[in-house]
């Protein structure tokens, strides 16, 4: 399910892409906001979706390890290794959701003429780089992620038949 939701990340960042080009047509005090504001928030309400989901899957699979780990007197190495990917990701998530709430909070002030639209534009490449980078390193994050709750599942299952998980991850 997040891996869908990663690949989903990457229709959204196309999205921001349009939204981009949009906003080029965009004449100082014209009529065409409209196009350019619902192609943006698009973009920036399914990326952020995107991020938010994958720091919540992050957390919520540090809770999963730990708890299994302690419940069942299994390695702590599982908890140690998914320690350090938790946090490869987050780092990614937080740059990716921060680029992409950076562009959209200077939207607004850019349109009434407050700020420079060079900022906006700055913003908006830098937007797409971090986002577009995020997207790329949480996808190799996550596989390992589920690598290492089927590895945990096999170490609990082994002499009791029991599992973490009812079915596949992911």
């Amino acid at each position: 399910m997040i891996r869908r939701l990663i690949r989903f990340g990457w229709l959204a960042l196309i999205g921001l892409l349009v939204a981009g080009v949009t906003g080029y047509f965009v004449v100082s005090g014209s009529d065409e906001i409209p196009g350019h504001l619902l192609s943006s928030l698009l973009a920036f309400g399914c990326l952020s979706l995107v991020f938010l989901c994958t720091l919540l899957y992050l957390q919520g699979m540090a809770r999963l390890v730990r708890r299994t780990v302690t419940a069942n007197e299994v390695e702590r190495s599982f908890e140690d290794r998914h320690r350090a990917l938790r946090r490869r990701g987050r780092r990614w998530a937080l740059a990716g959701l921060g680029a992409v709430v950076a562009v959209s909070l200077t939207g607004y002030p850019t349109h009434l003429g407050r700020w420079d639209p060079q900022v906006h534009h700055v913003l908006f490449y830098a937007s797409l780089v971090v986002s577009g980078l995020s997207l790329w390193r949480l996808g190799p994050v996550v596989r390992r992620e589920e690598e290492l709750v089927r590895e945990l599942d096999a170490a609990v299952s082994d002499g009791t038949g029991d599992s973490i998980s009812p079915g596949t991850v992911g």
